[in-house]
C-alpha cells in the first residue's frame, strides 16, 4: 500500500508494505521481489496477517468495544 493518510496505522510489517507516496514502477518491483524471497511470502505469515485483522480491524469485535465506550459515557 502507499503510505499516505492513515494507512500506515493499517498496514505495517506484521501484515504489509508501504511504498513511499511518489514512487517509481521499479521500487514496486524491487517489493515484489523482496516480498516473494522473505517470510511474508509463507503460509504462516498470511495466517498472522488474519489474527492481526481479526484482532485490530474486525467489526464485530470493534462495534461492540464502541457500543460499551458509548453507554459508559451515558
Amino acid at each position: 500500500a502507499t503510505n499516505v493518510g492513515g494507512v500506515s496505522e493499517v498496514v505495517n510489517g506484521n501484515n504489509g508494505i508501504l511504498i513511499e507516496k511518489d514512487f517509481l514502477p521499479e521500487d514496486v518491483a524491487h517489493k515484489i521481489t523482496e516480498f516473494s524471497k522473505s517470510e511474508m511470502n509463507t503460509l504462516n505469515f498470511r495466517k498472522n496477517v488474519r489474527l492481526d485483522w481479526e484482532n485490530r480491524f474486525s467489526a464485530k469485535k470493534n462495534y461492540e468495544i464502541f457500543y460499551s465506550e458509548l453507554i459508559k459515557q451515558l
